[in-house]
This record gives C-alpha cells, sequence and structure tokens, in this order.
C-alpha cells in the first residue's frame, strides 16, 4: 500500500479540489453517490464485466441465448454467457450507514465539513 501513497495522495488532492466547489449542505450525499458509482461493475484484465448482483447474473442469464439484435450492442452472446456462469461479487459497504450525513471522526471529510460548517 505504501508504495501506492503517491497515487492516494494526487487522487485525494484532486477529490477534495472538487469537494470544495459542492455547497456543504449536499457534500454527503454527492459523496456518497460518487461511492455507489465507483463500487458499480469494473471491467476486469480480459475487459469481461463482473458480476456483482444475482439480478444482474440472472439477466445476462436471460440475454446469452438472444440473437445479436435481441442484446445491447455492447454485449456479445459469450460474455453473456461467461457472466451468466460467474459468481456474484462481494459489494463494498459503506463506513457509514446510508442516510446518515455525518462522517465518523478521524475520515478524512469529516474534518472539513466540520471547518466549513
Amino acid at each position: 500500500m505504501q508504495d501506492l501513497q503517491p497515487e492516494v495522495d494526487a487522487l485525494y488532492g484532486v477529490v477534495q479540489k472538487e469537494i470544495d466547489k459542492i455547497p456543504v449542505e449536499v457534500r454527503a450525499i454527492v459523496l456518497q453517490a460518487v461511492a455507489a458509482k465507483m463500487s458499480e461493475p469494473s471491467e476486469d484484465a480480459t475487459g469481461m464485466q463482473e458480476v456483482s448482483s444475482e439480478k444482474q447474473r440472472r439477466w445476462a442469464c436471460a440475454q446469452k441465448d438472444k440473437s445479436a439484435d435481441g442484446r445491447p450492442p455492447s454485449l456479445s452472446a459469450e460474455e453473456a454467457d461467461e457472466m451468466c456462469k460467474s459468481k456474484v461479487e462481494a459489494k463494498m459497504m459503506s463506513d457509514r450507514p446510508v442516510g446518515n450525513p455525518e462522517f465518523p471522526p478521524g475520515h478524512p471529510f469529516a474534518s472539513k465539513i466540520e471547518e466549513d460548517g
């Protein structure tokens, strides 16, 4: 992890600059939405999307036997079949409850909100 510290610091700096542009009263909501978007299925080294829910896996199973015209253009029958057979990936959990606008003590954004508040 220490090898990645420069990248972590650089990304944190970019995020912090953008957060400063967001009104304090909606920052927690925006951050929660960003965290949710970042936890969406990502592409692995083969370009295949991970399956993040049972509902997504079942959808892929339904797509695998459709003709190319019946599937989304970006999804091949082979990809749908692979997604159908794959295991559901564990989802990341937030470090705070949904709907709680407060960050836990020690969280990088907790002090910023307190300063602006």
